[in-house]
Parts: structure tokens; C-alpha cells; sequence
């Protein structure tokens, strides 16, 4: 069985709190665990 990774794949991300962290590649929002909350994705790094 062959398992798809590429959807799982992390990105370093800015988020709206102003912390960066790896986020799932196309997510709009994600958690912060430094703010202990969900924010935005404002960009990801290419």
C-alpha cells in the first residue's frame, strides 16, 4: 500500500500572531502553541 505524503508535507509559515511555525503545505489557519491558539497563515516560504 502507498502512502501520499505530499498533502502532509510541512512549510515554515508566518502566522497573523507573529510567530512562524511548520504548518501543513496550504492550510489557512493552524495552532500556535505559543499563543495557545488557532491563527492564520499569513505566507508561506517557497
Amino acid at each position: 500500500m502507498r502512502i501520499h505524503t505530499a498533502r502532509w508535507h510541512l512549510d515554515e509559515a508566518q502566522l497573523s500572531c507573529g510567530h512562524t511555525a511548520a504548518v501543513r503545505h496550504g492550510e489557512a489557519s493552524a495552532y500556535c502553541s505559543w499563543c495557545a491558539e488557532s491563527v492564520l497563515v499569513l505566507a508561506q516560504a517557497a
